[in-house]
Formats: structure tokens, C-alpha cells, sequence
């Protein structure tokens, strides 16, 4: 589900507990420390002057005096300006009025004249007593301890500089610490030659301020930790808690997050909102530059997010010398910096970029504009870095130009960026509604825009824009109107408007003079939502008459489609050969198209999927899927990601885990939260807790299902998956839970609310829960799985009924019967072509003829199984197979007769629980192993303990190894957890 935003209330106090700590620790060493110096290292915006505010009201609760002080760009030319700002208080006044009145006196005169202390002459005399008078003064005034602030120490003057270097390299003897605070890519070189000889010398404690982490960005905002804008928000800011602030505090920022495009692209309004309090920091910074620094700032700030020197004098019509002089002092002030190894600069932050563009002249701005856009059209820019200059300063000429320029722009960055897209492409209409001339463009603009709205995550304004273009464009061209009912109908399904999309489209069809053509389309698509949405099947003729129509058609998938549906329907209908003719037709076509030739009949690709996952062909299903979902990536088409999703569901449920399926996953999960759509959540957590139960992490598998549920309304039609998918997790652990969860979707015993294919596996389910309850009625369900399989021709049906009776028989304790039911499935599967599921059952083959004492035949069993599992990369089965041979091994070895003879009183079922209660395993453990309740299993090992006359596991677990010093046995003898079902 969805995150919801939480009130936005910034922390009035800093969140870097751990530099506070550290600074706090200072004044805890104070009074038996001498002249220490710690720097404060962090950008613009990092923290320092919060820190420090922290810091000192610390050292005021523990009544040590501080003095404050802070360095500005203004003062850099009046010698000793920053410390004896600092020592301009009635603190230093008292303690010097208790010295003798002569030292007092020229004491006083440093401060009250510190001008002529910094008068250089030829060997710099004055300058330098003006630093003793200065470190004589600090003797008399720290007393018993004494702490000095030097913020922004990087504008200090170079008299300051020069004493700070004193007293780092000569401390006063005195129980004195200065916290100076700098920007590192500001400080003047003196001071980084201090610092870092001080580093070495152990005079100096570097606290440099890292980005704040996720959860530091959440407390300074008073922000929720699921909060959705929380991730853009600290990428945005990169970990700045002023960009933080400011971006936070900027207005609505959409979906897109940060973008490579101008300034100017940014929301209206969303500019003017960053001059509030947090940005007021920033704009002290631009408001002090010279007229051709700010003029080469401008002309910057309508580039993208990086530009070149050449490209800023040609917009800023500045002369190439002056702009290489101005950005030189940029880029010292740290305004601007250096990337490409010089080739290019770019703006220290986006929000400074923002700020630099608002606050240059709207004239001007639309003159840099034009300069902007006629450098990237000379360098045959791509669209997307063009477009913004035609937003600000497009005048009306050459309309067609600008309306193309936008739609290639729109269509560079609407996957990443589909807010943007959307922003272009209306603009695109509005070019297009006030010129004739380029009307020929307005169905193109209105689809993309559609499609824009629905990748924002707003698929419900996307169809209605669709709508309305539809109802006001009744009259124009067929192709145009069929494309535009086409959108209209994905988004329908996509969001379950079946009904709504069937009566829709039967007008359409029904509309007079009606294209051949167009009504191939129309009747694919007809049918598409009557199949998917409530399982109405046209009649045969109307089907043949959309194949007709189809194959008349401009597109060549669109037969294709016809194809896909009529082989499903005859499937369906009961002739497979039929069905299977058509299918064959049209896999043979699809798999000889390229891609690029599908991308606007994308549908035909899990039509046919779905058609041949009716047949039990899975393994080309999972291919054609796949494919599918490859190109949906590739070209921004998500309408179809549920029902193709879905579909890699239901063959995950037969299959098992489609290899290196884990990036579609991730890939399709993140669309899901992007566009803010349940389905394709919930149906993305089923098919990835599918994955997870067959790889034998049940509870991860259990915990994604049941967020793949929550994600899901109740009635949804994807919901099946994730309940089934939930039932498989939770067969063992909750068997009652797993059986609910099948009847409910299945409305009932019979199941007739599924299709027909999952019947079988779904009773095979019922019966394995049934069991693991330790109800008496598992007869039953496997009864139901046999009947539903009699008129079946389908091997992977059949497999799933034998199943079903061999789990029955297992549980009788009836291992012959049940083993010989679990490889005539096994027999089934390899007709089918399901390698894992065939795996499963010899392995639950080859434990019953184990229990049958049949060492023998289970070892011939469990390689067999260990080489497929091996063949198909299948990590789980293959220890499973290794460890049971490993057990029979063992077991064959080291079981003493007399052990022997003492275990052949219990029956079959007893002995199994013994063998495994044996190896150290426990009540449920073994209840997972066997599918049984863990009730039921306390139940036999009372009856085994009463049987052999044993108090304890440890004396069962003694009879069951045989001799006392016999070799160990392995980890987990004949059985580990399983697989599932």
C-alpha cells in the first residue's frame, strides 16, 4: 500500500548527535587541557552554525564562558577583525579590569584599535606584536577555562589567520579551546596549512560534517520515515540539511524528483516559493557579486545541469577573457565548480542553480534564452535540453519546428521524468491550438500527453483526457480515432473498467461506415476486455470475423491477436487441436518479428502467453512473457504489466522460479511505486513470494504474501494470485489460514470462480493443508483433484490429482502406494516439461521408499533428482537431494541390528518421525517436513515412546543412531523443510 504523508514540522535542534557528542567531550578535558583547536568542516548549509549554537549552550549550563565570533567576506581587509570581534564582550572587559592598570590599558588599546596592530612595514613588525599583545591577552582572560567560536572562518582576514597559526603550532599554556568552523573548498590556503599541520602535531581535532542519512533528513523535517517525499526529498538535497530545508519548504515538487533540465522547468510558482527563510542564506551568497560575475552566473543558470565556458559567453554576449576571470572567482566562492576534469562546471547545488535563475531580470531571461537555444541547435543538441529554452522564449515562429522539438523531448524523458514530458507536451497542445498549420500533430500530442498523465501515476485523468478528446474529435480521422479508443482500452484494463470498456467498444463497433480495419481492432480489443475482465467469450463466428477483419488490417501483430484469442477460445472450448493450430500459427509469427514491430500492438505478446499457458506449453508462456514485459520496460507501456505479471504468477505456481527473473521483478516493482499503483505492487509481491517459497524461504515468501494481499483489494481481479501465492506460503505453517484463503477465491469447495487449469493444484493444496491440520477429510479434496482431471488431456493436470492421492497415501502411512503415486506424477511432469515440480516428487518419492527400508531404490531416486536439479540451477533442491544421500548413506552404514529390530514395531509413519526426531530435529520442524500439524506429530511420538519404552528424545535419538561412537550423523537426515507443494 501506499505510504501516507505525514505533517511537515522541522527540528528546531541538530541531529548530529555524534559531532555534538564529540564536541561536548572537549569541554569534559577542558580544565586539564591546554590551547586545543578543533575545525568544524562542512559546506554551506551542513550544520556548523546549529552545531556550534548547541555547543555553546552546553558550555553555558556548565557555566564556562564563550566567546563568539564570525568571519565575513566584508571584513577580510581589517587586520585581526574575526578575534577581536570575538573578544569585544563584558566578559574579557571585567577580568581586565582586575589586572594592573598599565597592562589593562594596552590591553584595551588592542581591542579598541586593532587597525594599526595589522600595519605592515618592511619585516612586518607591527603585525606580528600585534599577535603576541593578542596571545597575551588570551593568557590573561581564560582564568579557569575558556571557550572561543570562530564561525565561517574561511573569510577571515589574514592577521587572524596568521594568530589562529600560532596558536596551533605554540598553544597557550592555558585551559583554552577554539572551535574555528570553515568551508574546506573556501579556505584559503594559510588556513588549510594550519589545520592540517595541526592534525599531525595533535593540537587540532578535525569534526568534518558528513550528509545527514535517511533518517537524519526524516527528524530534521519532523517527517514521517515512510513518508513518500522523504527519498526525493534527501536525494534532492544530497544529505544538506539547508537544501533540505529549502527544498522541503519549496512547494509541490511532483513525482520526477531532480532533473538534468533548467531551472526553468520547475513548476510554476515552485521558484518563488524557495525565497523564504531557509534560501535567504543562499541569496546573500549571489547578492554580492560583481556586475560580470552575476551576469555569467545568470547566464549559466539557464543551462542544464552542466555547461561550458564558450556556451556562457556566447549566451551572456560577454567577452571570452572576462568570462574566464569571473568564473575563476565563482568558483573560488564556491559557487561554481569544476567537473570533467575542467572541461565543464556546474552549480554547487540545483536549489543555488534555481535561485541564481530567479534572480536575474525576466527580459534578460528570455534574451538568454534565445542565446541558449540557438548554441544547443548548433551543436545538434538533443531535444530534451532544447526544449526548455523553446518553453521561455518561443515567440511564435516556426511552430511546426517547436511542436516536434517538444514531442521528441517528451519522448527522451518520459520514462524518468513523465511530469516533465506531460509539462512539454502541453505546451506542445496549446502551440497546436493556436496554429492551423500544425493541427495534423494534435492526436500524436494528445496520446503522449495521456500517456504522460498515466506514468505520473494518475491513470484516471489520463483516460478522461482521452475521453474528452474522443467526444470533441468525433468527426476526424478513422487511424487517429481507433488509436486514440486503443489507449482508452489499455487504460481500462489496466484499471478494471471492463464493463465500462465492453459497452464502449460494442458502440464503436456498431458506429455506421465503419472501416474494415478499424473494426479488426476494435473486436481484438472487445474481446481482450470481455476474456480478461469476466470471462465472456464471444460466439465462434464473431471470433472468425475478427480474424477476417484483422488479417485485412494495417498492423501485422493485430492477426497475430485474432490468432492468440481464437486458439484460446477453441482450448477453452474443449478442441485442443484446434486451439493449438492457431497458437502454433501464431508463435511462429511473433518469434519471427523484431521487437520494434510489436511496440504498438503490444497485447498480442501475453495473449498468446496466456494461450499457451492454457495448453500446459509453460516454458514458451515464460519466454513469450518475458519478451513481453521487455519491451513494456523499454518503451514506457505499463498498461499490461498486471495481466502479464499475473500470467508469470500462474506459471510460477506450475514451474517453479523463472531464472534471472529477480531485475524484472525489481524493475516492475519500481514502476509500481512510481505510478502509485496497487496492482502491479501486489501482483509484483505475489510473483516474488512465489519465487521465494519455491527457493525454500518460506517465511520471507509468507511475509511478501501477505503484503502482496494487503496490497490487493478485496474483488480485485489480480487478487487470485496473491491469495494462492499466501496459501502456498502458509500451507505448512498455517494450514487452516491456506485452506480459507483457496476456498474464498474459489468461492467454494468446487473452485469454480478459477479457471479450470488451477482446479487440480488448488485441491492438491486443499488436501496437503488438510493433512498438515490433521483433519480426517484429505480424502476428499484428492477425490476432487482426480475428477477434475478425468477429461483432461493435459500431463501437467494429471500430475497435480497423483500428487494429491500420494500425499493421502503418505499419510496413511502406505509409503508403497504413496511412492509409486509420486513417480507416475514425476512421469507426468517430464511429459510436461516441468523440471522442478518433477524434481519435488522423486525427491517425496525417494523418502517414502526410505521409510520402506528400499535404501536402494531411493539412492537410484535421489541422484536422478540431485542431476535435474543440478541441470536447472535449482540451489535448494540440489542440497536436499545431497543431504537425504548423505542420510542414506549414514543410515545404511551405522544402524546396529538390535536398533533395528527394536524400531520394526512401529508402523511406517511412526518410524519416519522417529528417523527425523532421531537427528536432533524438533516437533515442528518435523510437522513442516511431513505437512503435518505439530499436534499430530506429538501424538505419534507419544505412541513411539510408549512403544519402545523410552521417557526421552535423547534415548530415541540413541536407539535411532545405533552405537554411541558411531560416525555422527549429517546435518539433517531423510528430511529437511520442503519445497512446498
Amino acid at each position: 500500500m501506499s505510504s501516507t504523508k505525514s505533517p511537515l514540522r522541522p527540528n528546531a535542534g541538530t541531529v548530529r548527535r555524534h559531532e555534538i557528542q564529540r564536541l561536548v567531550t572537549s569541554l569534559d578535558r577542558l580544565p586539564r587541557q591546554r590551547g586545543m583547536v578543533i575545525e568544524v568542516a562542512g559546506g554551506i548549509g551542513s550544520g556548523k552554525s546549529r552545531l556550534l549554537a548547541e555547543f555553546a549552550a552546553e558550555a553555558h549550563e556548565r557555566d564556562i564562558p564563550v566567546l563568539h565570533a564570525r568571519g565575513t567576506a566584508y571584513g577580510q581587509n581589517n587586520p585581526f577583525h574575526v578575534v577581536v570581534a570575538a573578544l569585544h564582550s563584558d566578559l574579557v572587559s571585567q577580568r581586565l579590569d582586575h589586572l594592573p592598570t598599565h597592562t589593562a590599558a594596552s590591553l584595551r588599546r588592542v581591542l579598541h584599535t586593532p587597525t594599526h596592530l595589522g600595519a605592515a612595514d618592511a619585516d612586518a613588525g607591527p603585525a606580528q606584536a600585534g599577535s603576541h599583545r593578542l596571545r597575551l591577552l588570551l593568557r590573561h582572560v581564560t582564568h579557569d577555562g575558556l571557550v572561543i567560536i570562530l564561525d565561517d572562518m574561511h573569510w577571515a582576514d589574514p592577521q587572524s589567520l596568521a594568530l589562529i597559526d600560532q596558536l596551533i603550532s605554540s598553544p597557550l599554556d592555558v585551559p583554552l579551546l577554539v572551535v574555528i568552523a570553515d568551508r574546506p573548498r573556501q579556505a584559503p590556503p594559510q588556513l588549510r596549512e594550519s589545520l592540517a599541520h595541526g592534525l599531525v602535531q595533535g593540537t587540532v581535532e578535525r569534526i568534518a560534517l558528513p550528509a545527514l542519512t535517511r533518517e537524519q533528513c526524516a527528524e530534521l523535517l519532523g517527517m514521517g520515515a515512510e513518508d513518500p517525499r522523504l527519498r526525493d526529498l534527501c536525494r534532492e538535497s544530497e544529505g544538506n540539511p539547508l537544501y533540505l530545508l529549502a527544498a522541503a519548504h519549496g512547494g509541490e515538487r511532483g513525482t520526477d524528483g531532480p532533473t538534468a533540465h533548467p531551472p526553468s522547468a520547475v513548476p510554476a510558482g515552485h521558484v518563488d516559493d524557495l525565497q523564504n527563510q531557509y534560501a535567504a542564506h543562499l541569496l546573500a551568497e549571489i547578492s554580492g557579486l560583481s556586475g560580470v560575475e552575476a551576469q555569467v552566473l545568470h547566464a549559466a543558470a539557464v543551462f542544464a545541469e552542466r555547461f561550458d565556458l564558450v556556451a556562457v559567453a556566447a549566451v551572456a554576449e560577454l567577452d571570452m577573457r572576462q568570462v574566464c576571470a569571473a568564473t575563476d572567482r565563482l568558483v573560488r566562492r564556491d559557487l561554481l565548480r569544476v567537473v570533467d576534469a575542467g572541461v565543464q562546471y556546474s552549480f554547487r547545488h540545483p536549489i543555488l542553480r534555481r535561485l541564481a535563475y530567479t534572480e536575474s531580470d525576466a527580459c534578460r531571461r528570455l534574451r538568454l534564452h534565445r542565446n541558449a537555444l540557438a548554441v544547443l541547435v548548433e551543436r545538434d543538441a538533443p531535444a530534451a535540453a532544447r526544449a526548455p529554452h523553446i518553453e521561455h522564449s518561443f515567440t511564435g515562429e516556426n511552430a511546426r519546428d517547436a511542436v516536434a522539438t517538444l514531442v521528441r523531448a517528451a519522448d527522451e524523458v518520459m520514462r524518468s521524468a513523465p511530469r516533465q514530458a506531460g509539462q512539454w507536451l502541453r505546451l506542445a497542445g496549446s502551440l497546436i491550438d493556436r496554429d492551423p498549420g500544425v493541427r495534423d500533430q494534435r492526436t500524436t500530442v494528445l496520446a503522449k500527453t495521456a500517456h504522460a498523465l498515466f506514468l505520473e501515476g494518475r491513470p484516471a485523468e489520463s483516460r478522461a483526457l482521452l475521453e474528452a478528446a474522443l467526444a470533441i474529435r468525433s468527426g476526424e480521422g478513422v487511424e487517429d480515432r481507433v488509436r486514440l479508443i486503443k489507449q482508452r482500452t489499455m487504460i481500462d484494463l489496466f484499471l478494471g473498467n471492463h464493463t465500462q470498456a465492453w459497452a464502449s467498444l460494442t458502440s464503436e463497433i456498431a458506429a455506421p461506415a465503419q472501416p474494415r480495419s478499424a473494426t479488426g481492432i476494435l473486436y481484438v480489443l472487445r474481446t481482450v476486455m470481455g476474456v480478461v475482465g469476466s470471462g465472456m467469450w464471444p460466439s465462434s463466428e464473431e471470433l472468425r470475423t475478427t480474424l477476417r477483419s484483422a488479417g485485412s488490417g494495417p498492423d501485422g501483430d493485430l492477426e497475430g491477436s485474432a490468432l492468440a484469442l481464437y486458439g484460446l477460445y477453441e482450448v477453452i472450448a474443449g478442441d485442443r487441436a484446434a486451439g493449438a493450430r492457431m497458437i502454433d500459427r501464431c508463435a511462429t509469427r511473433l518469434d519471427h518479428i523484431p521487437n520494434d514491430a510489436l511496440v504498438d500492438g503490444l497485447e498480442v505478446l501475453p495473449l498468446l502467453a496466456w494461450a499457451e499457458i492454457f495448453l500446459g506449453r509453460f516454458t514458451d508462456a515464460q519466454r513469450h512473457m518475458l519478451r513481453g514485459l521487455g519491451i513494456a520496460f523499454a518503451t514506457g507501456q505499463v498498461y499490461l504489466l498486471p495481466i502479464m505479471i499475473d500470467g508469470l504468477c500462474h506459471i510460477c505456481l506450475f514451474v517453479g522460479p523463472a531464472a534471472g527473473a529477480e531485475p524484472i521483478i525489481d524493475e516492475a516493482y519500481a514502476i509500481a511505486e512510481r505510478i502509485d499503483s496497487d496492482e502491479v505492487r501486489g501482483l509484483t509481491l505475489a510473483l516474488k513470494a512465489l519465487q521465494t517459497s519455491w527457493n525454500g524461504a518460506h517465511d520471507t515468501g509468507r511475509q511478501l504474501a501477505e503484503q502482496a494481499v494487503a496490497a490487493l483489494q478485496p474483488g480485485s481481479l489480480w487478487r487470485v494470485s496473491a491469495a494462492l501465492a499466501l496459501a502456498r506460503a502458509t500451507v505448512v505453517a498455517d494450514p487452516r489460514r491456506s485452506r480459507m484463503l483457496i476456498l474464498d477465491v474459489g468461492r467454494g469447495p468446487d473452485l469454480l470462480n478459477l479457471p479450470a487449469m488451477l482446479r487440480p493444484m488448488c485441491h492438491r493444496m486443499l488436501t496437503v493443508a488438510t493433512i498438515a491440520a490433521g483433519d480426517p477429510d484429505a480424502a476428499l479434496w484428492a477425490k476432487r483433484a482426480r475428477d477434475e482431471v478425468r477429461e483432461s488431456e493435459l500431463s501437467f493436470q494429471h500430475a497435480q490429482a497423483l500428487l494429491a492421492e500420494a500425499e493421502v497415501a503418505r499419510f496413511a502411512d502406505d509409503p508403497d502406494t504413496a511412492s509409486d503415486l509420486y513417480q507416475h506424477a514425476a512421469d507426468r511432469l517430464a511429459a510436461a516439461d516441468l523440471t522442478l515440480p518433477r524434481t519435488t516428487a522423486l525427491l517425496d518419492a525417494a523418502e517414502c521408499e526410505a521409510v520402506a527400508g528400499r535404501v536402494d531404490d531411493a539412492t537410484k531416486l535421489l541422484v536422478l533428482a540431485r542431476e535435474l536439479a543440478r541441470r536447472s540451477g535449482a540451489d535448494t533442491l540440489y542440497r536436499r537431494a545431497e543431504e537425504r544421500l548423505a542420510a542414506l548413506a549414514w543410515t545404511k552404514g551405522s544402524t546396529e541390528p538390535g536398533a533395528a529390530t527394536a524400531l520394526s514395531v512401529l508402523t511406517n509413519r511412526e518410524r519416519e518421525i522417529a528417523d527425523l526426531a532421531g537427528t536432533g530435529m524438533r516437533t515442528r520442524e518435523i510437522a513442516q517436513v511431513l505437512r503435518l500439524s505439530p499436534r499430530t506429530v506429538d501424538a505419534h511420538l507419544a505412541h513411539i515412546y510408549r512403544k519402545l519404552d523410552l521417557s526421552s528424545r535423547a534415548e530415541l535419538a540413541h536407539l535411532v543412531t545405533g552405537l554411541q561412537s558411531g560416525p555422527a550423523p549429517p546435518s539433517s537426515a531423510l528430511g529437511l523443510s520442503k519445497c512446498g507443494p
